[in-house]
């Protein structure tokens, strides 16, 4: 689960993830996760890493990334920015000089951090939650060290991740998009699956499911509202591409 691709998210969010595995995206939150066993293999924009355990992975907004794993167990974190304090300032324009630190690396007392927080994730309030990750980003982004983002404009497919991420919940079709856009339908459809893997409508899918995830596990909503609220048409498209996504249904997902 990947949640909270809207662009207003005001406070931290600790969550498992295990067995992760998500095609290209970005937020405009920081990302960080702390692997606990298992193996996960990483990619950000052009460079594809391994993390092991007692690694530590860490990517800034608008960095494009995906993961895959089968057998790993992680602690997820996502962190706007406004919940740095005077640590945002120093992060501004910069990203990391690289995304992750190995086990040998971490400092003793961020690994604490992260393993209380691990446990604590459902019971901390939001301002001891929000505590505790500031002080594991702090130690994590002080070994890692910063680097100025790079001034670059965006690709054709930036763009379209991009427009995707903020509309995913609406209607949206490819052709929406390839005028969005200016470009050829063709070129775009050629382009998407290229970079991302799979289809266009596969990916909308796999961002409306994990949203629908986050609502699963965090309201007491209906199954007909979730569908409705993640951008599906119904509850019986709904519930087919949950199913295809995490091999589950949606109430199964909602019982573990």
């Amino acid at each position: 689960m990947i949640p909270f691709y809207e662009n207003k998210p005001n406070s931290v969010y600790a969550f498992l993830f295990p067995n992760i595995r998500f095609p290209p995206h970005m937020h405009i939150v920081i990302e960080m996760m702390y692997l606990f066993s298992g193996s996960v293999s990483v990619t950000v924009e052009n460079e594809t890493f391994t993390l092991e355990q007692g690694d530590i992975f860490i990517v800034f907004p608008n960095q494009v990334h995906s993961y895959e794993s089968t057998d790993c167990k992680n602690l997820m974190l996502l962190l706007p920015t406004t919940a740095l304090g005077t640590l945002a300032s120093s992060i501004q324009g910069k990203r990391p000089l690289r995304y992750y630190l190995r086990a040998s690396e971490v400092p003793a007392y961020v690994s604490s951090v992260l393993e209380a927080l691990y446990r604590l994730r459902r019971t901390a309030g939001p301002e001891e939650q929000e505590a505790l990750a500031h002080a594991a980003f702090a130690g994590a982004i002080a070994r890692v060290g910063l680097t100025d983002a790079k001034n670059t404009q965006p690709t054709i497919i930036g763009r379209a991740m991009e427009s995707i991420a903020e509309a995913y919940r609406q209607p949206i079709t490819l052709q929406w998009l390839s005028q969005k856009l200016g470009v050829s339908k063709c070129y775009l459809s050629r382009e998407l699956n290229a970079f991302l893997k799979m289809g266009f409508r596969e990916y909308v899918n796999c961002l409306r499911t994990d949203y629908a995830k986050n609502l699963l596990k965090r309201t007491n909503l209906s199954i007909t509202e979730i569908a409705l609220e993640s951008g599906f048409d119904n509850p019986r498209t709904f519930n087919r591409a949950f199913h295809s996504v995490t091999g589950m249904t949606p109430r199964e997902y909602r019982k573990t």
